[in-house]
């Protein structure tokens, strides 16, 4: 690495955000001030808030409550990180590789520069100063071993950061055509409301097992109840299953780290940060050869040359538009096809589309998981009661359906209309003259 290319590449960055501030006003660069100092304030209140919490609140917890404590906030670190997910894949990069490729500068720096600037987003500057400070502060509380914890921390965040640039580099080179960029953004928006929405359906569907659940007869003692309750209130405890979950993914090896630390055992942090820092190592190599390759136009050429083989000729083939119906004119025909296949290409109709798909399967399977066992005897009377919802809403997805494409043929028909009276009024024209 050169260091007088690397100072000269942030330098000229500094240069060009000076300038566009200049450019842009004096009001705009005054609120990017204040949003400047204002993330700074934020950063160090939340490292700050962690240090206090380490000390006076997580000194003295037991284990398990070291890892719910840092599993809340891994999740709510990835929650942050995936709503600003959409806007950090539209970003630009802070450089654009591109127009320094004539210039005798590495390529790998300028890599390594976008890279470090998109660290700069919301959920970075609130949870990682507070992880940090919270590490601090179980140090300062009196546990050492917690030492540690700075590794798997940095690590586990230079993992998510990793992978999500060569995400954001993969999906540069996909979205170089407008229209698949368009369908990209829109199913990246669509998948995370349903990731979204998950949790909803599985709670319901474990609330709705749990309330219908038979109730057993027999009960223990009101003594040996309050017992063991007061026991189970006193030592959480953890399934097998989430333990066993804690070492085998890689967003929960905070929490098991902090727990076996709290425990007296290093070697799960140890072999957490180094598992980290390798998946994040492998996410920022893949990043950069997808970037460099994207850019010297290597992403385009991956297969060998072609064989030369014998063409077949197939029989011609015309499209359901291309074909003429009696009493129906060819401009119309032309532009039914034109308007079908903008349909078939638009971002809108393909979400309607999922959306009515993925409706009846949801209210299907509310259907079929979510029916009391008080109807199961009248299910097993009625044989078309199970059928009638699932009809129900297929009819009501047809309509909307049918009601979608009567709205977007609306328009062409107008233009059809507008243009077929045009050309009555030309030919009308030509006969008076």
């Amino acid at each position: 690495m050169d260091w007088g290319q690397l100072r000269t590449i942030v330098w000229l960055r500094g240069r060009l955000i000076r300038n566009q501030w200049s450019r842009s006003g004096g009001f705009n660069a005054v609120l990017t001030m204040i949003a400047v100092w204002v993330g700074f304030v934020i950063a160090a209140a939340g490292g700050l808030g962690g240090v206090l919490a380490g000390v006076f609140a997580l000194a003295k917890a037991e284990p398990p409550v070291m890892l719910i404590v840092w599993d809340l906030i891994v999740a709510a670190f990835l929650l942050f990180w995936m709503i600003g997910l959409v806007t950090e894949l539209q970003r630009s990069e802070t450089i654009d590789i591109g127009r320094m490729m004539h210039l005798p500068v590495s390529l790998r720096d300028i890599f390594l520069v976008n890279y470090l600037a998109s660290h700069l987003t919301l959920s970075i500057i609130l949870f990682l100063p507070a992880m940090l400070g919270l590490c601090l502060g179980l140090i300062l509380g009196g546990r050492w071993s917690m030492v540690l914890m700075f590794p798997l921390v940095l690590g586990v965040v230079f993992m998510v950061t990793a992978w999500t640039y060569c995400l954001r580099g993969w999906l540069a080179a996909l979205m170089v055509n407008k229209r698949r960029r368009r369908v990209i953004v829109a199913g990246i928006t669509f998948g995370f409301i349903l990731l979204c929405q998950l949790p909803n359906l599985l709670g319901n569907l474990m609330h709705d097992r749990q309330r219908h659940r038979p109730r057993t007869t027999k009960s223990a003692p009101a003594d040996k109840q309050t017992a063991t309750r007061t026991a189970e209130g006193d030592r959480p405890s953890l399934s097998p299953v989430v333990l066993a979950a804690h070492k085998y993914v890689p967003f929960l090896w905070v929490g098991n780290g902090a727990m076996s630390l709290a425990a007296g055992s290093v070697w799960p942090a140890v072999l957490g940060a180094a598992g980290a820092f390798g998946i994040g190592g492998l996410g920022l190599r893949r990043a950069h050869k997808t970037t460099i390759g994207f850019y010297w136009g290597q992403a385009a050429i991956k297969k060998s040359a072609p064989k030369h083989k014998v063409p077949k000729v197939a029989a011609a083939r015309r499209g359901l538009f291309e074909r003429s119906l009696p009493g129906i004119p060819d401009e119309a025909m032309a532009l039914a096809s034109v308007f079908f296949r903008s349909l078939m290409r638009a971002p809108e109709v393909k979400m309607a589309m999922a959306t009515n798909f993925l409706m009846l399967l949801f209210f299907g399977g509310m259907v079929v998981l979510f029916v009391p066992p008080g109807l199961g005897l009248l299910i097993s009377r009625v044989g078309w009661l199970p059928a009638a919802p699932v009809n129900l809403l297929f009819s009501a997805v047809l309509a909307g359906l049918l009601g979608l494409l009567y709205k977007l043929s609306l328009v062409p028909l107008g233009e059809l209309l507008q243009r077929r009276e045009r050309r009555i009024l030309e030919v009308v024209t030509k006969e008076v003259e």
